[in-house]
């Protein structure tokens, strides 16, 4: 069977040998026998495509959105303990410095950059897995987290913070370059390709039937023999 424009919507049997096709394909009013194969032609030009036509390729984009995504968040886990890390480090070379000031400003410096790395941590954890409390803190204290280029700007921002930690701290060093070219990354990587970001799991979800979830109107004292 194929589409014939001229009938409309349906199908009509496709223009055939008389003496070879079946006496149900000669006629368009008669329909075919039980069990008979019905092969639909390709749409008119401008039809919307068949169900599950670009189904593959759907698929393969949502994959590949998925890892991206993961690739993503265990960077910025790595990172997250490399700044923890490198904090831990500043902190414990203080007891080999005999000046106030550098204790000081190395005390804050490290505190900063650890307590900053365990926000992004968790963060990210919350990502996986679900930690209601700790993202509805995160929510309303550190919005922009949720945001891209807000996240990109913090990482970049808490990148210079490893540059000021004090002693002989390489790890500080190399993790504040490889920061600023994560937070770099992402804020590029956003802009050109935003889907990548989208989080369709946390978008709220209508009713079946759409509506918005409102409720069916009603006259304000009720309907003519129905109680309030």
């Amino acid at each position: 069977m194929a589409y014939n424009p001229g009938q409309g919507a349906g199908y009509a049997p496709a223009a055939t040998n008389d003496a070879e096709a079946p006496s149900w394909m000669q006629s368009a009013d008669q329909p075919p026998p039980p069990g008979a194969m019905m092969t639909p032609g390709p749409p008119p030009p401008g039809a919307a495509p068949l169900p599950g036509a670009y189904a593959p390729t759907y698929e393969g984009s949502s994959n590949k959105k998925a890892m991206i995504k993961a690739a993503l968040r265990f960077l910025i886990i790595g990172m997250s303990v490399m700044m923890a890390a490198a904090g831990a480090i500043s902190l414990m070379s203080m007891a080999d410095s005999d000046d106030a000031q550098y204790i000081m400003g190395t005390f804050f410096i490290g505190i900063y950059v650890m307590m900053f790395a365990a926000i992004l941590f968790f963060h990210e954890l919350t990502q996986f897995m679900p930690l209601g409390f700790v993202e509805r803190l995160l929510r309303n204290n550190f919005g922009f987290l949720f945001k891209p280029i807000g996240k990109g700007l913090f990482i970049i921002f808490i990148a210079f913070l490893n540059f000021g930690l004090g002693g002989t701290n390489d790890l500080g060093l190399a993790t504040g370059i490889c920061l600023c070219v994560t937070g770099a990354l992402y804020i590029v990587m956003f802009l050109r390709n935003p889907e990548y970001f989208e989080d369709t799991a946390k978008q709220p979800q209508l009713p079946p039937g759409g509506g918005g979830g409102q409720p069916p109107y009603g006259p304000p004292g009720g309907f003519a023999g129905q109680g309030v």
